[in-house]
C-alpha cells in the first residue's frame, strides 16, 4: 500500500461533498510542474486539469475522499496528483498526495513553489513520441534500445 506525502496548511474536512469537492480543486491548484523534453531537452509547463478524472472513498484505509487530477501538457497527461481528505485520528494528518508519472520525460512538481517530487527520464523507449502508439520497456542493464 502507498503512503502518500502530508498536505501542510489545507482545511479540515468537511461534511458537505460539495465543499469537499471545492476544497480538493483549491488544493490541487497548489501544484505545479513541468517537464523536459526534445529538442534541446525543452521545458514545457504542465497545466492543472481542475476537473479531476476520478473520485474515491476507501474507509478501510481511512480515506475521506479522494481525488485524482491531471497535470498536463496541453491535454497530454504527464503526472497523476492523487489528493486523499484522511481520518486524522487514524493518519495523524488531515490530508495527502500522491504523485505518479505517466510519462517518459523528465519530471518536475512543485507545491507552494518548492519542488517536492522529480523524476529522470525513463531510459528505453521504444518510438517516438510523435508516433501514433508508443510504449515505454526496461531493458537489461548494458543493452542499448534500438
Amino acid at each position: 500500500m502507498l503512503k502518500g506525502l502530508p498536505l501542510m496548511g489545507a482545511p479540515p474536512p468537511d461534511s458537505s461533498e460539495a465543499i469537499r469537492m471545492r476544497r480538493l480543486k483549491e488544493q490541487a491548484r497548489r501544484f505545479s510542474a513541468y517537464e523536459r523534453w526534445d529538442p534541446n531537452n525543452s521545458r514545457f509547463e504542465m497545466r492543472l486539469l481542475v476537473q479531476p478524472v476520478h473520485r474515491y472513498r476507501d474507509a478501510k484505509r481511512h480515506i475521506i475522499d479522494g481525488a485524482v487530477f491531471l497535470l498536463a501538457v496541453e491535454n497530454n497527461p504527464q503526472v497523476l496528483l492523487l489528493l486523499e481528505m484522511l481520518e486524522k485520528e487514524k493518519n495523524g494528518s488531515e490530508w495527502q498526495y500522491l504523485l505518479a508519472r505517466v510519462s517518459s520525460a523528465e519530471l518536475h512538481v512543485s507545491l507552494d513553489g518548492k519542488e517536492v517530487w522529480a523524476r529522470d527520464r525513463t531510459p528505453g523507449i521504444v518510438g517516438s513520441n510523435t508516433d501514433p502508439y508508443w510504449h515505454m520497456v526496461s531493458l537489461p542493464i548494458g543493452e542499448v534500445a534500438p
